[in-house]
């Protein structure tokens, strides 16, 4: 008999947030799902998302701890052996080295709450050390809190009432922000239009009213183009210099920049950035919706903070609808008088942290993974994975043997979010939180992440209860007066608008542009490899679907035509990094601009080519990476 539908959402880190109903029947063990019938901030998982309930029975899921032996294999032992291991490992590490000795490592592989309590057992141990930064917003977040004092948030509410036209830097909203797409057809039929500036042709390019490309990085010359010509024709919002700090210096500046060079070094030409000048005035109010792409560069927090400037020009500050919007705190509802302070705690910029791991003093001793897999969505992935296999003790929370957990000492097996519970989940798309309960019982003997932590803690003899800091922290959100109970399990609060014209908001804005060559002058035989998002998975989380020996690479016309290749030709990608180089298959892409190749995310071989930067924010650069091709 199936149990009653309950609510859940999809773990992944995704704008979308989405919410979808489920029941079970144990005896058959179907598992159902269906559309909430109210709106709840998208009306469906994507393909991706409803992948985590096919995985449940995937023969490649792991259902018991396992532990590496000497040549490399893998033996299944008992839950009481594995946190034995793991506690003698972070006791020796504390007697060698103290709480710094002992290291964390989380990525963005599930937005529930209940994640945030996990660090809580090494603060209870005196500390640890970990990664500061992310493998995707950082840097943008940077530059808009350079622009705005804080990474601005327009709640979807504002742009569905006050909202008209639509602007993508980058943002492939058809493939990978598809709860927004409803919306944007609301707009649309009621006038508005749709525009979108990219450096490939996409799904979204093709849907777009207008669609604009540019070379890649070039968005911030872009903007401060649009800035400039805005000013000296006296077409920018009357009243922008009223919520800007330094406006006379940001004038000075722009008068100081040629407009040719600009241009140059956005990769468009005049009448194209004409064309896209005139969308936004006559197209206005339009929101600027900031792509992750476009940050994934040394001044990446430039290209957030010039974007920012180009909104405040066309009024962002006074009319609703002319917002800049990235990203937020999905966290923000999360109550963090539940945390444990460390008393110490050592961090390293994410771009660097595997190469500071190695270096580190105290040594690390023990490595806890969770929520990721860095040896497969990290530059540098083969380094990374030698530095694992270099630390004494390493533990990795995982569904499958990843490239990660196969470098590890222990790996444990995760229950899925419809497995545990009760737990949260809140979103960077929407303003709603779900509330979730465990729909089916754990496979096997996989437990959740705080079920696992909280053993260990037990083992260890701590007086932490982790579990019951879940239920606490399920007990407060239940009763928050912040929230309101819109349907079961979900609940809405207002959040706050930073673009309200009543606030108190100023901006200051940006008085520099990344200089011409950011890491190193580029061989003229090499090309700029960018990756990017793909609509099949999220970053490297994609274990369930089959994996090429070679990647797929898109290439301008003129540039395969230099090569030598036609489309589906074989080629190798090289750099220093990696002198042996990956394969690759060409696809031709009329729309690229030519001096650099773009290839989607996700195949391990990709990150042999990247190389550990960081940019301000501490974000990762992926973008600075360049590759030599030749033809098979």
């Amino acid at each position: 008999m199936f149990s009653q539908w309950k609510k859940v959402a999809c773990p992944h880190d995704c704008p979308g947030g989405c919410i979808m109903e489920a029941r079970y029947d144990p005896l058959s063990d179907i598992l159902e799902l269906r559309r909430p019938e109210k709106d709840l901030g998208a009306t469906s998982f994507c393909a991706k998302g409803l992948r985590w309930f096919e995985r449940r029975k995937s023969l490649l899921r792991i259902k018991t701890p396992l532990l590496r032996g000497e040549g490399g294999g893998f033996a299944s032992i008992s839950w009481q052996k594995a946190w034995d291991l793991w506690a003698k490992a972070l006791e020796e590490g504390l007697s060698r080295g103290g709480p710094l000795s002992n290291a964390l490592y989380r990525s963005g592989g599930s937005l529930y709450f209940s994640k945030n309590f996990l660090p809580s057992l090494h603060a209870s141990l005196g500390g640890y050390t970990s990664s500061m930064g992310n493998l995707c917003s950082s840097a943008g977040n940077r530059g808009l809190r350079n622009c705005f004092g804080q990474v601005p948030v327009q709640p979807l509410k504002v742009l569905r009432e006050k909202g008209k036209s639509l602007l993508f830097w980058g943002r492939n909203v058809l493939e990978n922000h598809l709860s927004l797409v409803p919306l944007a057809r609301e707009l649309r039929d009621r006038g508005g239009s749709m525009g979108v500036l990219e450096i490939r042709s996409t799904p979204t390019v093709s849907w777009c009213d207008c669609q604009w490309i540019l070379a890649p990085g070039g968005d911030c010359f872009l903007a401060a183009w649009l800035c400039r010509r805005l000013l000296k024709e006296k077409r920018a919002f009357p009243g922008w210099k009223s919520g800007v700090c330094n406006p006379e210096a940001f004038t000075a500046f722009l008068e100081t920049l040629r407009e040719e060079e600009l241009l140059r070094r956005s990769g468009m030409c005049e009448e194209q950035a004409l064309d896209l000048y005139e969308w936004l005035l006559e197209s206005a109010p339009v929101t600027h919706y900031l792509g992750y792409g476009m940050q994934r560069y040394c001044h990446g927090e430039l290209q957030a903070w010039w974007v920012g400037a180009l909104a405040v020009l066309l009024g962002a500050l006074e009319v609703p609808g002319s917002a800049v919007v990235f990203g937020k705190d999905e966290m923000a509802r999360f109550p963090d008088s539940l945390l444990i302070d460390p008393p110490s705690k050592r961090s390293f910029p994410e771009g660097r942290f595997w190469r500071s791991l190695k270096q580190a003093f105290p040594s690390v001793h023990t490595l806890a993974i969770f929520c990721g897999n860095p040896v497969k969505q990290a530059p540098e992935g083969y380094a990374i994975a030698e530095a694992i296999r270099e630390i004494p003790f390493s533990v990795c929370l995982d569904y499958t043997l990843t490239e990660t957990a196969r470098c590890c000492s222990l790996v444990l097996p995760s229950a899925f979010f419809f497995e545990e519970g009760p737990d949260w989940r809140g979103s960077y798309g929407h303003s709603l939180l779900c509330r979730t309960e465990r729909l089916v019982p754990p496979s096997g003997e996989c437990r959740g992440d705080v079920d696992i932590f909280d053993g260990l803690a037990r083992t260890l003899g701590l007086s932490l209860k982790l579990l019951e800091k879940v239920r606490e922290m399920d007990s407060l959100l239940s009763a928050s007066l912040d929230l309101e109970k819109i349907d079961t399990s979900v609940y809405a609060w207002k959040e706050p608008n930073f673009w309200d014209a009543s606030s108190s908001t100023s901006a200051k804005l940006p008085l520099k542009l990344p200089p011409e060559h950011l890491v190193r002058n580029p061989d003229p035989s090499e090309l700029r490899l960018v990756s990017y998002h793909v609509k099949q998975y999220i970053n490297g989380q994609n274990w369930d679907l089959s994996q090429e020996n070679f990647l797929s690479v898109s290439l301008s016309p003129e540039d395969a035509r230099e090569i030598g290749v036609l489309e589906g030709d074989e080629v190798r990608l090289r750099n220093c990094g990696n002198p042996e180089g990956v394969l690759g298959r060409v696809r031709i892409d009329s729309a690229m601009r030519s001096g650099y190749c773009a290839v989607p995310q996700g195949n391990a071989l990709l990150n042999t080519l990247t190389i550990p930067l960081v940019s301000p924010g501490y974000g990762v650069p992926f973008s600075e990476s360049f590759v030599r091709l030749t033809k098979e």
